[in-house]
């Protein structure tokens, strides 16, 4: 990254540290206010004030570190938008909340019914934009590939078995390039897509379509035909755990079937 500043990078790096503060704290405080409701537990208040007006601070530096970290990150993408979108939203809003609880602590009688309209309308926001900051951490299916009736196509038994079948052969015939061809696409799916996917670029480099697999990334080619040891996936694939180029760098890494299978997908390209 020739053109990053060190110190810009550090700090978007603590945005993940940063955000669980304003999300603690405005959560919690936005169930303290609903104890309030109609004048009960006015002994809240004084916390309730503390935490709205500290996560409102929280919010504002999250956001600000958060654009830190897309512009001096290879990140890129709709889903890094829409999550950096939503978290400015809820920062301006948990700003807007604040300024609304002061503005009401100092009418008499005291008048909280705009404030508590904006903080439910943040936290909801907040929500949106953790979920998504989610999705950007973890995968998109994060939450729905343990659902009941959600079917992986990846599984180590299948890549191994197929494996098998198809090594040593110098001639694949078209149902078994196929086989192939979406058994690696399972593969990817499963452990390259929650980084390369069109609506997360990281490095450039998107794996979730055949356009961008052939166009590579900011490293180079990912895919060179026929030549599995100049194809930038491949090199990072076989790397060692302990080296920092080594990918997927979340997650666990490739196993020697899926190396293998990653291989012979190189080599069907060059022969189609």
């Amino acid at each position: 990254m020739e053109n990053t500043n060190w110190f810009l990078q550090f700090l978007g790096r603590l945005h993940p540290l940063l955000v669980h503060f304003p999300i603690g704290l405005l959560a919690i405080g936005f169930v303290l206010e609903l104890l309030t409701i109609k004048g009960k537990r006015k002994g809240l208040r004084e916390g309730i004030n503390l935490m709205v007006y500290i996560g409102a601070g929280f919010a504002v530096f999250s956001a600000l570190f958060g654009w830190f970290l897309k512009t001096q990150e290879e990140y890129a993408g709709n889903l890094v938008d829409n999550h950096q979108y939503t978290g400015i939203a809820t920062a301006v809003l948990a700003v807007t909340t604040a300024l609304l609880l002061k503005s009401g602590l100092k009418k008499l009688p005291v008048n909280l019914k705009a404030y508590r309209i904006v903080f439910f309308t943040t936290v909801i926001l907040l929500t949106i934009a953790g979920h998504l900051g989610a999705n950007l951490t973890h995968g998109e299916d994060y939450l729905t590939s343990i659902l009941p009736g959600s079917k992986e196509v990846y599984t180590k038994k299948e890549s191994g078995a197929l494996l098998t079948e198809l090594k040593g052969k110098s001639d694949l015939s078209e149902i078994q390039k196929d086989k192939l061809s979406l058994e690696v696409r399972g593969l990817f799916a499963h452990k390259c897509y929650q980084c390369h996917s069109e609506n997360k670029q990281k490095g450039g480099l998107i794996l979730e379509t055949k356009e961008g697999v052939f166009k590579g990334g900011k490293s180079g080619l990912a895919v060179v035909a026929g030549k599995p040891e100049e194809s930038e996936i491949y090199k990072r694939i076989i790397l060692s755990a302990n080296d920092k180029k080594v990918m997927p760098t979340k997650g666990k890494l490739f196993t020697q079937n899926e190396i293998g299978l990653v291989k012979l997908a190189d080599a069907a390209i060059a022969t189609a």
